[in-house]
């Protein structure tokens, strides 16, 4: 866990306890009543101590399940309805884009969208795929600084990918601290839960990030560390979506299948991403017009996100062979030099009612792998054992994610 020490210039006002949570873990919590009795004790909390809180969102389950009980709570206790920061990294679905506008308009707040665009915008005049390398010096000195500084990171590209130590940092990290930074966010409610991974069973409810250094100096509130996945589902299923959901069953109801709602309830009409359903709802990339300027905050046309040019919307079915064989390799290349780098991108995500969000993907993957074989059997026979190594090992990444691993970015 992260050194408790504030920093001089860090809010005086606060009055939280940095401990609250240490040496807990979901048990402690063992029915979903005492799970959310926790969670709205929390939120309350960061509503009443934070000056200019910030909720993080993905439109995944569980930062969704954080904002609808920040939203909750605020609309109980009288709080003002804090803004979400959603980091658009230049790889999500417009389905996904959609999910977080409608919700947005739906629930009534203020929805920011964080996007490194210097990095995108080098992406756009080169015509970048994904995989293809990033020339550093090329950055701005902001983002020169972390790679060199920050990550000590000493080659001159690096790919354009979320799942690399650089990627992922340039494209999530750095966008939600510049919005931190230019909000001036003192608390940001993550959803981030204990027993995702191992990094993460040591956090407590407020977590300090103090070193102005690393990231512009806040606290991480986190509502809901002790929920497993199992208590997410059960508190969307039967608080979530039939609190939103005027036709959804008021006692509420767990699908048992993708096509399995009540009262003729489509998937757009529920507040469940669509990245947790069939790849068949994925919407055909479409044209973007140019991003409007920022609005200040608090406007109600700040709501509305900088669409990305349509060059920067990728998506899988458009990836050409020689993309998705970088990505394979790159991705192997990045489980032997970086072991520690855990992280994931849309197309990949895990999903509710499948083991493999794309099994369409992983098939392409293994096909580019066979054919790549049989091209350097007859071109160069001494390349074979080396491509199959990395292509093998960059598919065990892609079913490994698939199957496994959670989305960097809390919640």
């Amino acid at each position: 866990m992260e050194d408790t020490t504030m920093s001089a210039d860090f809010p005086d006002y606060l009055d939280v306890d940095y401990t609250d949570g240490e040496g807990e873990d979901p048990e402690d919590y063992p029915s979903l009543e005492d799970k959310i009795e926790k969670a709205v004790e929390v939120v309350r909390t960061g509503l009443e101590e934070y000056e200019n809180p910030a909720i993080m969102w993905t439109g995944g389950k569980d930062s969704t399940l954080t904002l609808y009980f920040v939203k909750e709570v605020a609309e109980e206790y009288g709080y003002e309805m804090p803004p979400a920061i959603f980091i658009d990294h230049y790889q999500h679905f417009d389905d996904l884009l959609d999910f977080a506008e409608r919700w947005s308009d739906e629930w009534d707040f203020e929805l920011i969208y964080a996007r490194n665009e210097d990095v995108g915008d080098y992406v756009e005049a080169n015509d970048l795929e994904p995989g293809d390398d990033i020339e550093i010096s090329e950055l701005s000195e902001h983002n020169q600084h972390h790679v060199r500084d920050i990550l000590e990171y000493e080659e001159d590209t690096f790919p354009f990918l979320l799942d690399t130590y650089v990627g992922n940092h340039l494209l999530k990290t750095v966008a939600l601290n510049d919005a931190l930074e230019e909000y001036d966010v003192d608390g940001i409610f993550s959803g981030i839960r204990w027993d995702e991974q191992e990094a993460r069973a040591d956090e407590t409810f407020f977590s300090p990030r103090h070193d102005p250094d690393i990231y512009p100096p806040h606290d991480r509130i986190q509502p809901i560390l002790q929920f497993d996945e199992a208590a997410v589902w059960d508190a969307f299923w039967h608080y979530v979506v039939p609190e939103s959901v005027d036709e959804f069953p008021d006692e509420g109801y767990v699908p048992q299948s993708y096509d399995d709602l009540p009262n003729d309830l489509s998937h757009e009409d529920i507040p469940v991403s669509p990245k947790y359903f069939k790849a068949s709802v994925r919407s055909a990339p479409r044209s973007a017009p140019t991003r409007p300027p920022r609005s200040p905050r608090g406007s109600r046309t700040s709501r509305r996100r900088p669409n990305a040019p349509a060059a920067l919307r990728t998506r899988r079915t458009s990836w050409s062979a020689s993309a998705i064989w970088a990505t394979c390799n790159a991705r192997g290349l990045t489980t032997i030099l970086s072991p520690l780098s855990m992280t994931q991108t849309d197309a990949n995500e895990r999903t509710l009612f499948e083991g493999i969000g794309r099994p369409d993907a992983v098939l392409g993957v293994i096909t580019v792998l066979l054919v790549a074989t049989v091209v350097a059997t007859a071109i160069a026979p001494y390349a074979v054992l080396p491509t199959l190594a990395v292509g093998c090992l960059g598919c065990l990444g892609v079913i490994g994610e698939a199957l496994f691993v959670h989305p960097p970015v809390e919640g």
